[in-house]
């Protein structure tokens, strides 16, 4: 089923057949890329009567993909679908990223590894939980993370994948996708450069002391400890000494412990700017910029330079979202501090 909307086309395939839409119309179109967390789209037709629905009444949740391409684009996004809602005169179609499989999917083999990068570790994973059965239709691009864990996996736990994942996340893994590509570990690509005058409203930059440590500690299961930086507590960075305690159950050895602490570490020590605006940073038009190349967790180079305090500074997009209707698009970002881990920014 596929319909234009500006740049834009909509496909919803069942078991590799493409549905038809009938003589509805496509009155929204909402999709995001995220880093470390699922993304999310949604697309909301309007149907006269029920002799323009054509087949969206067959529309299944985890048996239909929405596809999302932009022009020359390609796929922009694509995912199984999670939710359809029927009303009098609207279809809304909800849909997640190819990475909701993971929390659907047991672990089904024994994975024990020894000195190991997080990335390699996900693959596994990934073969082991998903790829084994029904692969949905996905490349995985790996790159390494530079994190090396040793960790075991017992198929008779049924740990839920995603489960494992996270503690990954924890320790320092990035994930994002991108279309019908996921990419794993160093999500490396060159800094663009941002200022306030590329986005809409009021840009607050906010110094924010509410996360900020200069040291963690990690308390993690079976007694294990790790502490970033290591060596006796001091100061740090001209700041006088600000601890922080971060419980993790789900790792269970002392080099896991340490990653963990680092990773918090590199949020927290960094975390006390931030750039604001209500409603988001909402970029302004700009020829020289498709935001559809920007991909989860790439660096930003921002530059706040209408306030009393100038930020010049190296963030990271932890998300970015696209909403079309009405033959309009509104693109936008969340910029994160390098290092931010997952459920903290």
């Amino acid at each position: 089923m596929s319909f234009c909307h500006a740049e834009y086309d909509v496909t919803l395939v069942k078991s590799g057949i493409a549905l038809e839409a009938g003589r509805s119309k496509i009155e929204s179109i909402e999709w995001d890329r995220q880093v470390d967390q699922i993304s999310r789209a949604s697309v909301s037709y309007i149907v006269a009567n029920q002799d323009c629905c054509g087949q969206l009444g067959l529309v299944d949740h985890m048996n239909t993909d929405l596809v999302i391409t932009a022009g020359d684009d390609g796929v922009v996004w694509r995912g199984p679908v999670m939710r359809a809602t029927y009303g009098r005169g609207r279809v809304i179609v909800e849909a997640a990223d190819v990475l909701a499989w993971l929390e659907r999917r047991f672990v089904r083999d024994d994975i024990q590894t020894t000195s190991e990068d997080v990335s390699d570790t996900f693959v596994r994973i990934w073969n082991s939980a998903v790829a084994s059965i029904d692969p949905p239709k996905h490349e995985i691009i790996v790159r390494p993370s530079g994190v090396i864990e040793s960790r075991r996996i017992k198929a008779s736990n049924y740990t839920i994948a995603m489960k494992a994942v996270r503690e990954m996340l924890d320790t320092g893994l990035d994930i994002t996708t991108v279309g019908s590509r996921i990419l794993v570990g160093m999500i490396a690509q060159n800094p663009i450069s941002l200022s306030s005058k590329d986005v809409l409203g009021d840009v607050r930059v906010v110094k924010d002391g509410d996360m900020f440590a200069n040291r963690v500690i990690t308390d993690a299961s079976g007694g294990s400890i790790g502490i970033y930086p290591p060596g006796p507590a001091s100061s740090q960075g001209g700041y006088p000494l600000v601890e922080l305690s971060n419980y993790d159950p789900g790792i269970t050895d002392v080099a896991s412990a340490n990653n963990a602490s680092k990773s918090r570490y590199d949020f927290s020590a960094a975390g006390i700017r931030r750039i604001h605006a209500d409603g988001g940073l909402i970029l302004r038009p700009n020829p020289n910029l498709n935001p559809r190349n920007l991909i989860a967790g790439m660096p930003i180079n921002f530059k706040a330079e209408d306030t009393c305090y100038t930020l010049e500074e190296t963030f990271r997009l932890g998300r970015i979202s696209f909403s079309i209707s009405a033959g309009r698009e509104i693109v936008t970002i969340d910029l994160q501090p390098l290092g931010s881990v997952t459920g903290l920014a």
